[in-house]
């Protein structure tokens, strides 16, 4: 099993986000803002960058709760990775420290500083691009996907199933660190199945 990850917790968790199907619409709205309120102002107080890039835009501390989404500043692949050391809310985390270590990992399970995942593209656009998850971040990612693998089942038939240890057949990418092929191992080692 990855480093970090935790059986029940990861089944906790799977719980917890099925029961957000009976939610109203209404809720789950209210639900979507508080959690990108909660993130929007964590990102300005953490990210040198955003909180560079808020105020560019007007945006202030004070404000985030009641700006429109469409006032803040967009973010692609390419500003992540030109702004990747002032962007990141973990300071000790550096793109060429990162990239050194995908360089020098012999296996794409290795965990970077003992506490983070990290996962690249494939480089179709000339240069892979990186993607660091702490394992929260990286419990609830595995959560969404067997989420969704599961999503008609109730947890109930979710335990019997994985009782019995299914076997899964996985057909992609096996090496390096492209984030499908380490999420799908680490999801199908998380449920104990082979």
């Amino acid at each position: 099993m990855a480093a970090g990850i935790n059986y029940f917790r990861l089944l906790w968790n799977l719980y917890r986000q099925k029961r957000n199907t009976g939610r109203k619409k209404e809720q789950v709205v209210k639900l979507q803002k508080k959690k990108l309120e909660k993130m929007l102002l964590y990102a300005y107080d953490h990210s040198p960058y955003y909180r560079k890039a808020f105020e560019a835009e007007g945006i202030f501390r004070e404000n985030i709760r009641t700006m429109p989404l469409e006032k803040f500043p967009v973010l692609d692949k390419g500003i992540l990775m030109e702004h990747f050391d002032e962007l990141v809310t973990e300071q000790s985390l550096k793109q060429e420290e990162l990239l050194r270590f995908d360089e020098n990992s012999e296996d794409g399970g290795e965990i970077y500083l003992d506490k983070y995942h990290v996962v690249h593209s494939s480089g179709s656009t000339g240069t892979p691009r990186y993607f660091v998850y702490d394992n929260a971040a990286w419990e609830q990612m595995l959560i969404g996907i067997i989420r969704g693998a599961l999503w008609g089942m109730s947890m109930g038939s979710v335990l019997r199933l994985l009782a019995e240890k299914p076997r899964i057949l996985y057909i992609a990418a096996t090496d390096g660190r492209y984030g499908g092929a380490m999420a799908v191992g680490d999801g199908i080692r998380g449920v104990r199945a082979e």
